[in-house]
Parts: structure tokens; sequence; C-alpha cells
């Protein structure tokens, strides 16, 4: 088996343990969910953008740039086609269409990838703050579209403003300028970045253990939602990389991780803003979580063979 294979499933084992570790704390009331609320902000706005921040921390070099911007492309057609693919498989016509299309499209780019590909790839993080910028991007864009049927005023003005957007500009900025932080800065950046994996799989985890997952099962459209969250992204995304000849093998490796990781837990999130279904949208993220322990070694093993 590649080692890319048992890599990608040791590390997921490991973030198993640490989201029941959360789900633990929960239980047993040492975690409240005013904690999780706090926590979760601060792997969203703290952590994460302290890990984008710490993987542009390298001198210029005219390679990575293209790897970057290659990088970038990727994740923008990945994207682009789940919508497409999403707005076919889910009719209108279904009281929960928005739902079914939401999660399809967007992936825990953040809580799940960035530890992922940190830990997979070399330079990981970097390739993985790339996906959550075009992430971003789609969300408060097309995910805006998709809920309320119109562009929301004061929608770019959310997205130029996010965290993780700024954390992006101030990180390539850097790059390409050559720009070290000072020794002091620097470290407690790279200290506020190891946090992200324990923080974000720990919440995670205090959030399955809220969840009935179970009641998610009954709906038949989640079956479909998980096969294309989960499989058909990542193996057509792998395929038509296969195809190019000048895709760098941990790009295409990058790719099918992160078109393979679970529901983003953003879904939960619009459906409560836009009256949507929130109690099958948080099943679902919970089932789509427990499912990817399983399905991204698969795709990884998947890239392998092609």
């Amino acid at each position: 088996m590649p080692s890319e294979v048992i890599i990608t499933a040791e590390q997921v084992i490991v973030m198993l343990l640490l989201l029941l570790l959360g789900a633990v704390i929960y239980k047993i009331k040492l975690l409240s969910d005013e904690g999780v609320k706090n926590l979760t902000g601060i792997a969203l706005y703290v952590s994460t953008s302290a890990i984008i921040i710490d993987s542009y921390q390298m001198p210029f070099d005219e390679e990575i740039l293209k790897k970057i911007l290659l990088t970038g492309g990727i994740a923008v057609i990945s994207h682009a086609l789940t919508v497409v693919i999403a707005s076919l498989v889910f009719p209108k016509k279904e009281r929960d269409y928005k739902v079914y299309r939401f999660a399809s499209v967007f992936g825990n780019c953040g809580f799940m990838g960035i530890p992922l590909l940190s830990a997979v790839i070399e330079g990981g993080a970097l390739y993985a703050s790339v996906y959550v910028t075009v992430f971003n991007i789609f969300t408060w864009t097309y995910g805006v579209i998709l809920y309320s049927g119109k562009r929301e005023k004061g929608m770019i003005k959310r997205l130029l403003l996010s965290p993780v957007l700024i954390s992006v500009v101030l990180g390539f900025a850097m790059f390409l300028l050559s720009v070290k932080l000072p020794r002091a800065i620097g470290d407690t950046v790279s200290y506020a970045a190891s946090l992200n994996t324990p923080l974000a799989m720990m919440v995670t985890g205090a959030s399955v253990a809220k969840g009935n997952f179970l009641s998610a099962l009954k709906d038949k459209w989640t079956y479909l939602v998980i096969f294309v969250r989960h499989i058909l992204i990542s193996v057509i995304m792998t395929l038509i990389l296969s195809f190019i000849p000048f895709i760098p093998t941990e790009i295409s490796l990058a790719a099918s991780i992160m078109t393979a990781v679970p529901v983003a837990s953003n879904t939960v999130m619009f459906a409560l803003k836009y009256d949507g279904n929130s109690k099958y949208s948080g099943e679902l993220v919970v089932l789509s979580t427990i499912l990817s322990i399983v399905t991204i070694p698969l795709c990884v093993f998947i890239n392998s063979l092609i």
C-alpha cells in the first residue's frame, strides 16, 4: 500500500481520537455549549488564521508561486464543478434542496483539511490555505445566493473582511516580498497555529456528541449527498488531473484530500441564518464527519492507483 495512504489513515486515526476526546469532554460536562462556541471562534479566527500566515513564512520562490497559483486554479475548478453537479443532482422541487447542494459543494477545508494536508504533504498547510481561500469566496457568493436567491447587500464586504482572507493576503504579501516575521512574533504565530488540529477536532467531537446522525439516514437524499461530497468529486478531479502531465504529485494528492473532506460546519450556520433545515444540516455534518474516517483514506488510495 502506498505510503501516502498509510500516512493519511494514521492521521485520520489521530484526528478521530482527538474527536473522541472532545466528545468525552463534552459528555462529562467539562465543556459547555458556550465553551464549544468560544473554542470554535478561537479555532476559526485565531489558529486557522495563524496557520495560514505561518505557511507563507518562506523566502519567495518562483516554483512555489506556480504551485500556489496552480492549486488555486484547481480549487476553483473543483468548487465550480461541484456547483454544477449539485444543481443537476438535487432538484429544486425537493424541500431541502438548498441544504443538499450546499453540503455537497462545501467541505470542511479548515478544520479537517488543514491538519490532514499538514501531516501528509510537506508544506501542505500552504496548499490547504489556498483551498480555504477559494472555499470562503464561494461560500460568501454562491452560498449566499443559493440560500437567499439573490446577491445580498454587504456580501462582498463580509468576504473581504473575513479573517481567513485577510490572513491569506498578509501571508501571500510577505511571501512575495520575502518578509520574515521577527522571531518573537513568528514563534507566537507558530504556537497559535499548532492549536489548530486539537481545537478543531475537539470542537467537532463536541458537535458529534450533541448530534443524532441516525436521523439523517432516514432521508434518501443523504446517501447521494455523502457520495457526491466524499467520493464523486475527489475521483473526478483525480481523473482530470491524471491527464495533465505537469501537475505535481503533491498537488494532485492535495486535491484528492481536500475534495473528500466531510460536509462543512457552515452548512448548519447558513441553514440557521436563512431558515433552512438546521436540524438535518447538523445531523448531516456529524454523519459526514464520522464517515470521512473511511472515505478520505479511500480517496487517497484511489488517487494512488490512478
